[in-house]
C-alpha cells in the first residue's frame, strides 16, 4: 500500500495540488452579475457567497474556510469561484486518487488539523504532515459510495430543517402582512438591545463561560456542537448574560450574508455570554421578534449595513428598523406555532445527529485502521 503525506506532494509527485482562492468583493459581483457559484467559508452548509459573472474552476476539488474552523467541503465538477478566505485541494491524477476519497479522509480528522496560510499568495499549507494511503481505486470508490448513502441522507434531513423554517417565515407573512400596510412603529418602542462582550486573547480558556458568536447560530438555531469559545478572568455585567426568550444576533461581520442572522435562545443549561460582534435583543413579544427578523419586512430594511471596514447593524440602526404594533395575542398565536415547527426540528435534528454519529463511525473504521 502505497502511502502520501499531504504537503510532500506540492513539491514532489504532484499527485495533490493545493492553493487558495482570491478576493472577490459583492461589489465585483454587483458590477459582474453571472450564474457562476462563489465560495466563502462557512461552518456548516455549502459556505455560497453569491454569483458571478466569471468563474475560477471547473473541476473536482475540497475546499476549507479559514475562518469556519477549517471544515472540508467536497465540490463537483461545475464552473465556480472560491474566495481569498478558502484553501483548495486538487487532485491531479485520477486514475490513482478518489478526490471524494480524500475528502472523507480530511473530514474524518478535521477538527485535529490546524492551518498555517501564506498571506500573500498560495499555496495555503496545512501545518500537520497528513498521511493519505493509496488503495486500490475500486475499493476508493466503495468507501466512497458507501460514505454518499449516509450523507445523502443527511442532507435530506438538512432540507427538511430547511423547509420547516421557510414555513415559520411563510406562516409570518400569512398572519402578518395585511398590518405591515398600516401603521408602524420603531422597533426600538418594543425592545432593547445590549452589544456583547470584549475579551482579549489571553482570555480565552479551555474553562470558563462560553461566548457566543456568529458560529453559534446555525438554521436559526443555537449551534453548541463547534465552534466553542470559552473565556475567563474577566468580568461579566450581568446584563450581558444570555437570559431565556433572548434573540442572539449576528451585528457584526466581514461577511455581509451572516449578518442580521438570528436565533431565539429558549433553553440555557448553563451561563453563558455573547461577543462583541453580536447583539442581545430582548423584548416581551420574543416569538413575535423572531418571526419578523427572518421575514423579507426585516431583510429589506438591512440595506446599506456594509461601510468601508465592517458589515455591520448598530443598535441605534436596530431602534429605528420599522414594525408593525404587535398585541399578547400576536405573541401567543405565533409562538404556539413556532413551539410547534420547534418540535418537529426537533425530531429531524435527532436523526441528522444519529446520521452525523454513524457517518463519523464508518470513516473512523475505513481511515482510522488503514
Amino acid at each position: 500500500m502505497k502511502s502520501i503525506k499531504l504537503l510532500d506532494t506540492l513539491e514532489e509527485n504532484k499527485i495533490i495540488e493545493l492553493g487558495r482562492g482570491k478576493v472577490i468583493s459583492k461589489i465585483e459581483m454587483n458590477n459582474n452579475k453571472g450564474c457562476f457559484p462563489v465560495y466563502s467559508s462557512a461552518a456548516t452548509g455549502n459556505g455560497k457567497f453569491g454569483e458571478y459573472g466569471k468563474y475560477m474552476f471547473d473541476d473536482e476539488r475540497i475546499t476549507w474556510s479559514i475562518d469556519g474552523g477549517g471544515k472540508f467541503f467536497y465540490r463537483e465538477k461545475h464552473k465556480y469561484s472560491v474566495t481569498n478566505v478558502c484553501g483548495w485541494i486538487k487532485i491531479n491524477n485520477p486514475a490513482m486518487l478518489n478526490t471524494k476519497y480524500v475528502y472523507y479522509n480530511l473530514l474524518n480528522q478535521w477538527k485535529y488539523l490546524s492551518f498555517d496560510y501564506v498571506s500573500k499568495a498560495p499555496p495555503s499549507k496545512i501545518k500537520k504532515v497528513y498521511s493519505i494511503n493509496i488503495i486500490n481505486l475500486d475499493k476508493q470508490k466503495k468507501i466512497v459510495n458507501d460514505l454518499d448513502r449516509v450523507q445523502q441522507k443527511i442532507d435530506i434531513n438538512n432540507d427538511i430543517l430547511s423547509n420547516i423554517n421557510e414555513l415559520i417565515k411563510s406562516q409570518f407573512v400569512e398572519l402578518f402582512n395585511d398590518r405591515f400596510k398600516g401603521e408602524l412603529i420603531k422597533l426600538g418602542d418594543i425592545a432593547e438591545f445590549v452589544i456583547g462582550l470584549t475579551y482579549k486573547p489571553q482570555n480565552i480558556s479551555k474553562e470558563g463561560t462560553i461566548v457566543l458568536r456568529s458560529g453559534n447560530i446555525q438554521n436559526n438555531d443555537l449551534y453548541l456542537e463547534d465552534d466553542i469559545v470559552k473565556v475567563s478572568n474577566i468580568n461579566i455585567p450581568e446584563h450581558k448574560f444570555v437570559k431565556k426568550n433572548d434573540i442572539l444576533m449576528c451585528a457584526r461581520n466581514g461577511s455581509a450574508r451572516l449578518v442580521g442572522k438570528s436565533c431565539l435562545i429558549n433553553e440555557l443549561n448553563e451561563k453563558m455570554s455573547f461577543g462583541a460582534f453580536m447583539t442581545i435583543i430582548r423584548s416581551k413579544f420574543p416569538y413575535f421578534l423572531q418571526g419578523f427578523f427572518l421575514s423579507e419586512y426585516f431583510k429589506s430594511q438591512l440595506t446599506g449595513v456594509a461601510t468601508t471596514t465592517v458589515n455591520q447593524i448598530t443598535s441605534g440602526m436596530l431602534s429605528n428598523y420599522k414594525i408593525i404594533i404587535p398585541t399578547d395575542n400576536d405573541e401567543r398565536v405565533f409562538s404556539n406555532f413556532y413551539k410547534q415547527c420547534d418540535k418537529l426540528k426537533f425530531i429531524v435534528q435527532q436523526r441528522i445527529d444519529l446520521l452525523n454519529e454513524l457517518l463519523n463511525t464508518k470513516m473512523h473504521e475505513y481511515f482510522d485502521e488503514e
